[in-house]
C-alpha cells in the first residue's frame, strides 16, 4: 500500500477534458487502479466540459482529511494549460509550485506537480506500450491458434453446424456465429433452448465497443478470457472490481457476496454506456439487477449466464425484466465459459 501511517495525503488528478463522452472515464480508469493500491483520497476532474472543476475537486479531497494534496496534470508535456491555466486555477504565481490554502477551518498545502511524461520511467512504459501495439497490428486479424488447433475447431463447427441444425434455425444469421459458441463452449447443443437474445442487445455491444466502452466482469474467470487485441483498438478496457479495497468494505459492511459488492463499486464508479459480463454469480447478477432498476441506470449490454440452483434462474429473470438489452441462459443452466463464449464472439464481428 502506498499510505503509511499518519500519512493524510489526496490526489487530484487533471485532464484536458473532452465533449467525447468516454473521456472522463479513462481518467477514471486510472483512480480505479489506485484506489486498489492506496487509501489516499483520489478525485478526477478537467479543465474544460467537466461540471465538477479543481478547485471543486481539492475541497473534496481537503474536507475528507487530507492535509496535502497533490495536482497530477494528466498531460504529454509542459504547454499552455499545464504553465499557465492549472497554476492560475490553483491561485499560483508563475513558477510557484504549491501554497496553503484555507479548507474545513484548517490549513491545507496544495503541491502542484509536472506533466507525467517528464518521468522517464512513463516514458519508457508508453515507448513499449507503442512497440507492443505496433507488434500487434502487425498480426492483426491473423489467427493465434496452431495449424492443429485450427483444424479441430473447423470440424468442431462443422459437426456442430450439422447436429444442431434446427436449434441454429431458431435464430437470424446474423447470431449464428455467437449460437455455435455457446454450443462449442459447452458441447451441448441444448444449451440453445435456454439462449435468449434480446433484439439489439448484439448491435448495442458492438456500438458501444467502438465508442470505447469498459467491458464489467463479476469474477476474473471471465476477465482472463475475453479477447482484447481488437479491443485495444478502440480503446475499450476489461474491468474487474474485486481487488478493489471498496469492494471488500462494501462485503464486510453488508455482509454480501465479494462478487456483488464488486458490482457494487462498478456502479460507483459508472457503468452507463459499458458491457456488464456477469458468468458465475447469482448474487452480484440480483444486485446490478435492482440496483439498475432503483437508480435508473444505462448500461449498453448485460450478458449474464450465471449458474447454478440458488437464485440463478431468478437472477436472470430479473435482467430479463430491465429495459436494458440482454442476453442470458434462462434457468439453472451457465457459466463463466458460456460468458467469455457470448462476448468474444460479439468481440470477433468488429
Amino acid at each position: 500500500m502506498l499510505k503509511e501511517e499518519g500519512d493524510s495525503l489526496g490526489i487530484v488528478l487533471v485532464g484536458h477534458g473532452s465533449r467525447y463522452p468516454n473521456h472522463e472515464k479513462v481518467i477514471e480508469r486510472l483512480a480505479r487502479s489506485l484506489r486498489t493500491k492506496a487509501n489516499h483520497t483520489i478525485e478526477t476532474t478537467s479543465l474544460g466540459f467537466s461540471k465538477f472543476g479543481i478547485l471543486d475537486a481539492v475541497s473534496s479531497v481537503a474536507a475528507k482529511g487530507a492535509r496535502k494534496i497533490l495536482i497530477f496534470p494528466l498531460f504529454a508535456a509542459p504547454g499552455a494549460h499545464t504553465l499557465r491555466d492549472i497554476p492560475h486555477l490553483l491561485g499560483l504565481r508563475t513558477g510557484e509550485t504549491r501554497r496553503f490554502v484555507a479548507s474545513e477551518g484548517r490549513e491545507v498545502e496544495v503541491v502542484y506537480l509536472s506533466p507525467l511524461l517528464s518521468n522517464h520511467r512513463i516514458m519508457e512504459f508508453i515507448a513499449e506500450e507503442i512497440l507492443q501495439t505496433t507488434r500487434e497490428f502487425e498480426t492483426y486479424g491473423r489467427s493465434s491458434t496452431s495449424p492443429a488447433g485450427e483444424e479441430i475447431f473447423g470440424e468442431s463447427m462443422e459437426t456442430i453446424r450439422d447436429v444442431a441444425k434446427e436449434a441454429l434455425g431458431k435464430f437470424t444469421a446474423r447470431y449464428t456465429p455467437l449460437v455455435e459458441r455457446v454450443i462449442h463452449a459447452t458441447a451441448d447443443p441444448s444449451i440453445v433452448e435456454d439462449l435468449h437474445i434480446d433484439e439489439g442487445a448484439v448491435e448495442a455491444a458492438l456500438d458501444a465497443i467502438k465508442a470505447g466502452a469498459d467491458i464489467i466482469t463479476d469474477i476474473r474467470m471471465v476477465q482472463a478470457g475475453i479477447r482484447q487485441d481488437k479491443l485495444r483498438y478502440f480503446g475499450s478496457m476489461v474491468t474487474n472490481y474485486l481487488a478493489d479495497k471498496r469492494t471488500h468494505l462494501y462485503a464486510k459492511t453488508h455482509k454480501s457476496t465479494l462478487t456483488e459488492a464488486s458490482m457494487s463499486t462498478a456502479v460507483e464508479d459508472g457503468i452507463d454506456g459499458d458491457i456488464i459480463v456477469i458468468g458465475d454469480s447469482p448474487t452480484a447478477t440480483l444486485y446490478l439487477a435492482t440496483t439498475i432498476r432503483e437508480l435508473k441506470l444505462k448500461p449498453a449490454t448485460i450478458i449474464a449466464t450465471p449458474v447454478g440452483f440458488i437464485k440463478a434462474a431468478e437472477s436472470k429473470e430479473r435482467i430479463e425484466e430491465l429495459t436494458i438489452p440482454s442476453i442470458t441462459i434462462r434457468g439453472r443452466r451457465g457459466g463463466s465459459t458460456i460468458a467469455v463464449a457470448i462476448i468474444n464472439s460479439i468481440i470477433s464481428m468488429l
